[in-house]
């Protein structure tokens, strides 16, 4: 099988700031594997089966000591090398591991790593697939009882931790005696919560900072600087191109103090294991972490750095793969370092081809490895790169759908040439660097898939394509403007003076807290009808009925039929009037609609704001504790005349308390006597 990777740029801006990139793997058929490639789909196959032939005997009695990490380890990696979920061998084995409770961190760890395996297995089986296809990073997520449990167990890992120390120890840090901690506790910590986000499971951002800190600061460096030369693989515009002949790999070269971590969180001496580790762990943290605290971030890409030239100084020491005891599990180490940081090359060393070469050597006549099914288990793991957690930071290709549409996914796109899902900042951003008409194709792919609520996000970016010139990648960015935004202007300041006020729309629908008379005055001051559009749907979540003037004026002066649609819809919505509208290009249609709701809004719209807003009120009043009545009253009383008759309705029912009496005698002037 011949792959064809693609890897990450890396990037400098008023600091060091390392940026993960994309790779996925281009699949020929079978006949095309080249040797290399052949021994080790052997192995795997081979690890596979001897991992499958322990299975039964660890499922009908159970290893002491970390019962549940002892059985999920060779499970998942049995998973990875391509058993079926259906054998009922499988089946047996993570039948018996749901009896088991949570219990001890690496056993949880690797409890995930197999649920894991077991999702993308499941919809690698679901997914039939061609003779040539993108195979991506993720799968898709996990549901019923497997996400029921993935959840589960992140949950007891957070619980598990040393809260604000960024640590793990055997179990409970909390637990008495247990103020012991280790950097291999939480590398498998960190993968496992990795896993949940991999899965749509939360998991808090303070976790990631917490581990991110005291990596950080207990990093051991090497007091002579080194030059360390990282490889990243083919470039995306090649691929798309479908150039797929041997090109130049990506590289950045730095000068810096390599630096590793010991066992536990002090500073003197590295360990290859370790410093694999706490690399690992940072690209997860980093992932974590996501646009939040840039100076950690840059601290932590620093660290990263550091790391990769202790990793290429000492090489020699992530490889030897011993005969016994669990050697391999610093191999293990450096796999989920060279794939999460998406690396080729640590200066002149192919990690995987090196890595690799030495475990088809080491490999036993009944396809495992000295050492037991811990030691075949990694080694199956290296093979497979079975890692694949995939930072969304970065730019990604993804065959199964990206996700439940959540935030995290808003950037990937299908692109129908890939069969897959793409980052579309990236591809544009290099459509930009390349100037490339033949990529025009897939930058509109991409602005047409983009998630449309979201697709001004896409401003900034087309606007750095729209040059001067009047090639095609500027046609094609001013096209994609004007789609996006509704303008049809050819000033392209008029666009950016757009994406100004789509951020400020943007932060006040993510904010809360809006002020109705800041988005009037927005409604008034935009032409776009996407911003108005963004406007109503502001309004309409935070129950500002006081702009009910504000959408009569526009039915008026807008001459967008969609955007007259969605007003009066939402006209109706408030007021519980049903207003037909007129068929398109209606003019006298839509004048007799603006003139219906000009006489509603005269006699009814301050009375429908009234009651609203009392609506809310009466229900804060009710939750409320006696001690902030009085000034949910002041409220009410601030509401003025219009609130009365839904003031007297609220007492009629008498549900409420002798303050809305109070309140109704402030605004009438009258005493009722009711108290």
């Amino acid at each position: 099988m011949k792959n064809v990777t693609i890897g990450p740029r890396l990037a400098f801006s008023l600091g060091l700031i390392l940026l993960a990139g994309a790779v996925f793997t281009v699949h020929s058929p079978a006949e095309d594997v080249d040797p290399f490639q052949k021994r080790i789909n052997e192995a795997i196959a081979r690890g596979k089966d001897n991992l499958l032939g322990q299975l039964p005997g660890m499922t009908a009695k159970l290893p002491g000591g970390y019962p549940m990490g002892r059985l999920s380890l060779p499970l998942a990696a049995a998973l990875k090398g391509g058993a079926s979920t259906k054998d009922p061998v499988i089946v047996a084995a993570f039948a018996r591991l749901a009896k088991l409770q949570p219990a001890k961190t690496y056993g949880v760890s690797c409890y995930l790593f197999a649920l894991d395996a077991l999702a993308r297995q499941q919809a690698k089986e679901g997914v039939k697939r061609r003779s040539r296809t993108f195979v991506g990073r993720k799968p898709h997520q996990a549901k019923g009882d497997v996400r029921k449990r993935m959840s589960q167990m992140v949950e007891w890992l957070v619980g598990a931790r040393a809260e604000g120390m960024g640590y793990w120890n055997y179990g409970y840090c909390s637990a008495p005696g247990a103020q012991r901690h280790d950097f291999s506790n939480a590398q498998f910590a960190v993968l496992g919560l990795q896993i949940g986000i991999e899965h749509g499971i939360p998991v808090p951002r303070k976790v990631f900072e917490e581990i991110a800190k005291i990596l950080i600061s207990t990093q051991t460096l090497i007091e002579a600087p080194e030059k360390i030369n990282i490889s990243y693989g083919l470039r995306l515009e090649d691929l798309l191109q479908k150039r797929r002949t041997a090109v130049k790999s990506q590289s950045a070269s730095f000068t810096v103090k390599p630096g590793g971590w010991q066992y536990t969180a002090v500073k003197g001496g590295s360990k290859a294991s370790m410093t694999a580790a706490g690399a690992s762990s940072l690209l997860v943290a980093r992932n974590g972490l996501g646009r939040a605290n840039l100076g950690l971030r840059q601290s932590l890409d620093k660290a990263l750095v550091r790391s990769y030239a202790w990793i290429n100084k000492n090489f020699n020491s992530f490889i030897q793969a011993p005969g016994g005891g669990h050697g391999l599990y610093t191999m293990y180490s450096l796999e989920k370092v060279g794939d999460l940081g998406e690396i080729e090359k640590f200066g002149d060393h192919n990690w995987y081809v090196e890595g690799a070469t030495v475990l088809l050597d080491k490999q036993q006549g009944d396809g495992g490895w000295a050492g037991g099914y811990v030691n075949t288990s990694f080694a199956v793991f290296f093979l497979t790169r079975a890692t694949r957690l995939k930072p969304y930071s970065a730019p990604k290709i993804l065959t199964n759908s990206p996700g439940a549409g959540g935030s995290a996914d808003r950037d990937l796109v299908f692109i129908g040439r890939l069969n897959g899902f793409i980052s579309a900042k990236d591809i544009l951003r290099i459509l930009g660097d390349s100037r490339d008409s033949n990529m025009v194709s897939v930058g509109e792919e991409v602005v047409r898939n983009y998630n449309q609520n979201f697709v001004g996000e896409l401003a900034p970016v087309l606007l750095n394509l729209w040059t001067g010139s009047s090639d095609k990648v500027s046609r094609f960015a001013k096209t994609s403007l004007q789609t996006i935004t509704g303008l049809k202007s050819s000033d392209r300041s008029d666009y950016a003076d757009w994406y100004s006020s789509f951020e400020k729309i943007h932060a006040m629908s993510a904010g809360g807290g809006v002020n109705a008379s800041t988005l009037s005055g927005l409604l008034k001051s935009t032409e776009s009808p996407t911003l108005k559009g963004k406007i109503l749907d502001i309004a309409h979540r935070n129950k500002l009925y006081q702009l009910s003037g504000d959408l009569v004026t526009e039915l008026s002066d807008s001459k967008s039929h969609d955007y007259r649609l969605k007003v009066n819809g939402l006209l109706n919505l408030w007021s519980g009037r049903s207003v037909t509208p007129p068929a398109p290009r209606d003019a006298d249609g839509w004048n007799k609609v603006a003139d219906a709701w000009k006489t509603w809004a005269v006699s009814e719209s301050s009375s429908l704001v009234a009651g609203r807003q009392l609506d809310g009120l009466l229900t804060s009043l009710e939750k409320a504790p006696p001690e902030a009545a009085p000034g949910i009253i002041k409220k009410i009383v601030a509401l003025g005349d219009s609130a009365v008759p839904h003031l007297r309705r609220a007492v009629e029912k008498n549900e409420y308390s002798f303050h809305l009496i109070e309140a109704l005698e402030q605004l009438t002037g009258k005493e009722i006597g009711l108290r």
